[in-house]
């Protein structure tokens, strides 16, 4: 998942691509979390879940296709779980 700033509203529906992994939501805040199901790594020694940057660029790429309003947003966080 991928959290970008607070922007002034771009989606008033949750998204979701029927060909790629996406899904995206604005929250009432103003945020814009992305997911959509893309693979994590395994931390090694501590053993939890962290982002691939594969994943985040690949997520990042189809979501800025989907709404290319999303250019102009700064990630704020991501992170990678099961």
């Amino acid at each position: 998942m991928i959290v970008t700033e607070a922007a002034d509203p771009i989606v008033d529906v949750l998204l979701a691509h029927a060909d790629r992994h996406l899904t995206l939501k604005q929250a009432a805040n103003g945020n814009v979390i992305i997911g959509g199901g893309w693979p994590a790594g395994l931390s090694i020694p501590f053993g939890y879940q962290r982002p691939l940057l594969e994943s985040i660029e690949g997520n990042l790429w189809v979501a800025q296709h989907v709404l290319p309003a999303l250019n102009q947003l700064h990630v704020l966080r991501y992170l990678g779980g099961d």
